[in-house]
This record gives C-alpha cells, sequence and structure tokens, in this order.
C-alpha cells in the first residue's frame, strides 16, 4: 500500500527535466518553465489520495476470564480462530483534491555537477484534506473513539543527482539515465482542524482530536520518507526512458561527460 503512496508529497521530480539536459542549463536562475513542466508531469502521473493505518485490526487472543463477559464485543477472525479487538488502533487518510490549485512545484536550482552529471533541488508544497480516526480497544470493549477532518500543507525539499552515461559500442548509441535522490525531506507546515467527533464530547475532546491528526499527518510522513525516495528514482529512470524529443540520444550526448563515457569504452 505505501508503495502507492505517496507519494503524495512525492515526488516533484517526475518527469525530470528532459529539456534542460540537452545543454550545460539554464544561464540564468529563471526555471519557471521547468517548473510548470513538472507540475503538470506530477499531477497526471501521481495518486492523489492514499490510506495509512497504524496497528489497525489489532487483536489479542480471548481470555479464560473476562469481567462483564455478557457486554457485546468486537470479535476478529485471525486465520482459524477468533480474537478481541484489542490495543490502539489509527488511521489516516489523504486526499489531494485539486492537483492544480493545490500542489505548488518550484525548481529552486539547476546545475552541471563538476564530477558530471546534474543536481536538481526542487521545493513542493501541497494541500491535503484529511480524515483520521483512532478506537481504543480493551478485550473487544470499545473505550473510546476519536475521529476528525483536517487540512495540512506538507511541503517537501528533494536534492537529486542525475548521471547521463553514453555507451558509443552500440548504434544508435545507448543512453544510460541514473537519477538517484541524495536528500528528501517531507514536514507539515500548516495544519487546521475542521470537524471533531467520536464518544466525548467538550474542548477536551477536541485538543485530544487536534493532537491525534495532527501526530497521524507526522507519522504518515515519517515511513513515507524512505518509500517515497525509492519511488521517486524509479519514477525519474522510467519517465527519462520514455520521453522523447530532447532526450533523443543525440540530445542527451551532448550533456552527457564525454571524457569519462570515452574512457570507459576502451
Amino acid at each position: 500500500m505505501m508503495r502507492s503512496s505517496i507519494r503524495l508529497a512525492l515526488v516533484a521530480a517526475i518527469g525530470f527535466p528532459a529539456a534542460v539536459l540537452a545543454g550545460d542549463g539554464p544561464v540564468r536562475d529563471d526555471y519557471s518553465d521547468l517548473s510548470r513542466m513538472l507540475h503538470k508531469m506530477v499531477v497526471k502521473q501521481a495518486p492523489h489520495e492514499f490510506e495509512q493505518r497504524f496497528d489497525w485490526g489489532k487483536s489479542i487472543a480471548v481470555p479464560d476470564k473476562l469481567v462483564f463477559p455478557k457486554l457485546p464485543r468486537n470479535v476478529i477472525k485471525v486465520g482459524n480462530h477468533m480474537e478481541l479487538a484489542h490495543g490502539t488502533w489509527r488511521r489516516i487518510h489523504v486526499k489531494l483534491e485539486e492537483p492544480n490549485k493545490d500542489l505548488k512545484i518550484r525548481v529552486k536550482e539547476f546545475k552541471k555537477l563538476d564530477k558530471g552529471g546534474y543536481r536538481v533541488v526542487i521545493d513542493s508544497e501541497a494541500l491535503l484534506r484529511c480524515d483520521g480516526e483512532l478506537n481504543q480497544w480493551l478485550n473487544g470493549l470499545l473505550l473510546l473513539k476519536v475521529d476528525g477532518q483536517a487540512d495540512a500543507t506538507i511541503a517537501s525539499t528533494m536534492v537529486c543527482d542525475v548521471d547521463v552515461q553514453i555507451s558509443l559500442k552500440k548504434f544508435p548509441p545507448e543512453v544510460k539515465v541514473e537519477p538517484k535522490i541524495i536528500d528528501l525531506t517531507l514536514d507539515l507546515k500548516t495544519f487546521q482542524l475542521n470537524r471533531i467527533g467520536g464518544t466525548l464530547e467538550g474542548e477536551k475532546v477536541r485538543q485530544i482530536g487536534n493532537d491525534l491528526m495532527r501526530d497521524l499527518v507526522r507519522d504518515l510522513l515519517k515511513v513515507s520518507e524512505p518509500i517515497v525516495k525509492q519511488y521517486a528514482n524509479e519514477a525519474i529512470a522510467e519517465s527519462l526512458r520514455e520521453n522523447k524529443g530532447a532526450l533523443s540520444a543525440g540530445e542527451l550526448l551532448k550533456a552527457a561527460p564525454k571524457d569519462k563515457d570515452k574512457d570507459k569504452d576502451k
């Protein structure tokens, strides 16, 4: 499930800057065209909603003796036997409702590296609609339920190095593009609780709900970071392989570190 995750703050690097790879990069710090290109490709390819569950469905074996044994309990089938719902169940569902408006991408830096290849630094922000829930179970009895809805802005910074190599042993020359995410951060920039509900009422439960929703979003970001990095590497490479035009072998050959390639082909 996480692999399809989103991913949501994702990967502002999907469909990497094909056109600028053809030369030494822009001569001035204006990457608005490249930012628009990345935004268009991310909106097209990235999933727009995702759900993550933490210990949801956790259970324990039925004890030999139960307090208040006649009370109705939440029973879960585990393998070929039944168990009781137990512990803290948490889930969060996030959605990018209007990608064209709620997702912003800005290419902050684009430069050629001395060692060859390119480095691109990309900042992005995504406004997500979040629905979360917590259920506290004890031996199949529901002690507490809190659910809520909030808006959260996720900020992401991604640093990606792209190595471009050309093998002249084949005709036409074989283009090898190897992107690598060397740094990725996902941060909760803004948070606004819009609705809270559950088994309790009053200001105290609102504070519990606010903390719950905020923690759920942060936990989602924490577990997503390494997976988003892996997915981004794969997505960038695939996008570069499939693009045409400025990503033809001839155009990439202009950007490739020629000396290194010639040494390899000797």
